[in-house]
């Protein structure tokens, strides 16, 4: 095996049109037997689809790797001569044929020799330095980096038979003076040929316009299927993919690049041909900065769109000191105002298909919020609808809670590892829910307090971001967010932020990107406003509205849960029932109003004796009942009791008067002295009256 002077097999070097014509001669000595043999001899695991894509190229190994299993199979070593005149030969009576004729003679077409050999491979540079009328002398040179090989020469010098003959003459005669694959500087051939028609005139005449016809219904059928395909694309960028493509079909090229914006705020969108990820952003910005340098004719670069429909660029690239057809021109610029009906077309229906998207997102966030009776779930849900309608990572919604704001929800990609993070800052006590432990003070945060006094929608990326935010996105590992404030009648709620952890850009401000986020806001709003008035409404039915504390009714429900604990994990309980003692004489004497105080101050000092876990209930005018979770025995209600009775002994403040009262406790021990809430109170009122005649707590 012959191998080229470059590493591995990657890389544009050849156009397939040269693979596809070793298969042609394969397939005409044994059929598709042919082929077969010469892809297992040259370990080709690519198909024969692909091989005979003439908008493909391949790299300068696979193509001299093919050469040689053409030439071990055939038992030629000089096929590449064969496969050389077959190179102009299969274009008769097609669009490039006319291309070529357009130059109107073979000296004329040797002259464009260095455009030509471009459009089929760029390990090689060629130019013609003497060329008369009936003959031309043409170099070709190894490019830097590659090793010439003599299939390339015979294929060059086959190639060369046949400049003639497109124009109605004679096979050339050429003359191989020297070859760079034997040790010489470069390749030198002389090309001879007869001015002399083989056919007459009118022949000749019929056979061109023949083939200007077959070009022009070419050119028609390929820019028809351009629109099929692109009416038919499922989306913008499938669109742009096949314009690419077709481009690569339009005009030979090993390299293309296709750079769009779809609108002033929309971000850039490049689809490439034989260009890295990082070649292709570079000449990216370098064709949407404006004139572009065609490099002495190797770029072909032309407009999509013009004035206020003006979308980007579409470039054709072939290497340096090559350059292109005037015709190929015109070809790309057909191409180009073709797609950019498309991709009107294609922008639209995105449009309206993101438009379509962003309605049933919210009309499914409406739905979903109209069964929520929390404000963290409408906050969750809202989240949701963030993910489910904005092109972001993750998404978080804040609300504001007396002078912090509070992180109610956050849903989206690693949210549970920003999550921990953020706990782990401790902004504030991290006991309990993580979420409820994440809040920012509004008067540490002047940007919190900004956006309280001016609610507006605000884009922070990582570069431009305040001190402040800048600390936020690189503690959430976010390179953008859009805040939208969640407002209603009465003012600032909270906030509904959408991030993204990569490319900034996705999150441009735009209209469209407000209005989604703004629609999820307003019916947060609204969801929020509708759970805080149910739970006011909840509250109000299950407390006591002077002291705040649970009513019988929430006290019922408490003793139930925790008579069904304590029986399923054999520990006790105990209900309290406290009386307060001369109660009635103050209110009587001071009035209702300070009899109303002392009954808070009796709340507050109830609460302030029991655990976290424990109830404290007012179940009558000056009656409480307490609750007591997990008692280890009698005794320890007991003494809790005790210690409540002490506790009302003290004196009352109640502004200028201080008054003295007391209370009878009396104890209910679950499961002993009852099992069920009647029989535990009825137990505890019991106990009370034993107490209040005994003059301490009674059991």
């Amino acid at each position: 095996m012959i191998t080229a002077g470059i590493a591995g097999h990657t890389g544009r070097h050849v156009s397939n049109t040269v693979t596809a014509l070793i298969l042609r001669h394969a397939r005409s000595v044994d059929g598709d037997a042919g082929i077969a043999e010469v892809l297992r001899l040259a370990g080709e695991t690519r198909t024969i689809e692909e091989l005979e894509d003439a908008a493909n190229w391949s790299s300068g190994d696979q193509a001299l790797t093919l050469f040689d299993a053409l030439a071990e199979y055939t038992a030629d070593p000089d096929v590449g001569l064969l496969v050389g005149e077959d190179l102009l030969r299969q274009y008769e009576g097609t669009e490039i044929a006319a291309l070529l004729r357009s130059l109107g003679s073979p000296s004329e077409l040797l002259r464009n020799i260095a455009a030509t050999s471009a459009k089929y491979s760029t390990m090689v540079h060629s130019v013609a330095l003497e060329i008369g009328d009936t003959e031309g002398t043409i170099e070709y040179k190894s490019a830097e980096g590659f090793t010439r090989s003599r299939h390339m020469c015979n294929y060059s010098k086959g190639a060369l038979t046949q400049v003639s003959p497109l124009f109605g003459f004679g096979t050339a005669r050429v003359e191989e003076l020297q070859c760079q694959a034997t040790g010489a500087d470069s390749c030198l051939y002389r090309v001879r040929w007869d001015t002399v028609p083989v056919d007459d005139d009118a022949q000749q005449r019929l056979v061109a316009l023949q083939g200007e016809l077959a070009a022009m219904t070419t050119r028609f059928e390929q820019l028809q299927e351009t629109a099929t395909e692109l009416v038919s694309a499922g989306g913008v960028d499938e669109a742009l993919d096949a314009i690419t493509r077709r481009a690569g079909l339009a005009v030979r090229a090993p390299q293309f690049l296709l750079a769009v914006r779809l609108g002033p705020q929309e971000p850039l969108r490049v689809h490439s041909i034989g260009f890295t990820a990082e070649e292709a952003t570079t000449f990216a910005a370098e064709l949407l900065q404006g004139e572009v340098d065609d490099n002495g004719g190797s770029r072909l670069v032309v407009a999509i769109g013009a004035g206020e429909d003006r979308y980007g660029q579409l470039a054709a690239v072939l290497p340096d000191n090559a350059t292109f057809f005037a015709h190929e021109r015109r070809l790309l610029e057909a191409y180009a105002a073709h797609a950019a009906a498309a991709l009107h077309t294609a922008a639209a229906l995105e449009l309206s298909q993101r438009r379509d998207r962003t309605a049933r997102a919210l009309l499914e966030l409406a739905k979903s919020l109209a069964r929520v009776t929390t404000e963290d779930e409408a906050c969750a849900r809202a989240a949701t609808a963030v993910v489910a309608s904005v092109d972001c990572d993750r998404s978080r919604v804040w609300l504001l809670e007396g002078d912090t704001l509070r992180l109610a929800a956050m849903e989206g990609v690693g949210a549970a590892a920003v999550l921990g993070r953020l706990s782990g800052q401790a902004f504030h006590d991290t006991s309990g829910d993580p979420l409820d432990a994440i809040r920012v003070s509004v008067e540490d945060s002047p940007f919190t307090a900004g956006m309280i006094r001016d609610p507006r929608p605000l884009f922070v990326a990582r570069g431009t971001a305040e001190p402040e935010m800048r600390s936020l996105l690189d503690l959430t590992d976010d390179v953008a967010t859009a805040m939208v404030p969640i407002c209603s009648q009465d003012g600032f709620i909270g906030i509904v932020a959408a991030a993204v952890v990569h490319d900034a850009e996705r999150l441009r401000r735009d209209d469209d990107l407000v209005e989604r986020l703004s629609g999820i806001a307003d019916h947060a709003a609204i969801a929020i406003t509708n759970a805080r008035l149910v739970e006011q409404i909840r509250h109000q039915a299950l407390h006591d509205g002077l002291t705040g504390l649970p009513n019988t009714r929430l006290l019922e429900d408490r003793v139930e849960q925790a008579l069904h604990a304590a029986a399923r994990e054999g520990t006790q309980g105990a209900l309290l029932f406290v009386d307060l003692d001369r109660f009635k004489s103050v209110n009587d004497s001071l009035g209702h109003q300070k009899g109303d105080e002392l009954l808070k101050q009796a709340a507050a000092r109830l609460l302030a004796g029991v655990r976290a876990a424990d109830t404290v209930a007012r179940v009558g005018g000056d009656e409480f009942c307490l609750l007591l979770r997990n008692v280890s025995d009698a005794d320890s209600a007991l003494a809790v009791a005790a210690k409540i009775a002490a506790a009302m002994c003290l004196p009352f403040d109640l502004g200028p008067d201080r008054v003295t009262i007391g209370a009878s406790v009396g104890v209910a021990v679950f499961p002993e002295d009852g099992t069920t809430f009647q029989d535990l109170l009825k137990h505890s009122d019991s106990a009370m009256y034993r107490a209040k005649t005994a003059g301490r707590s009674a059991r």
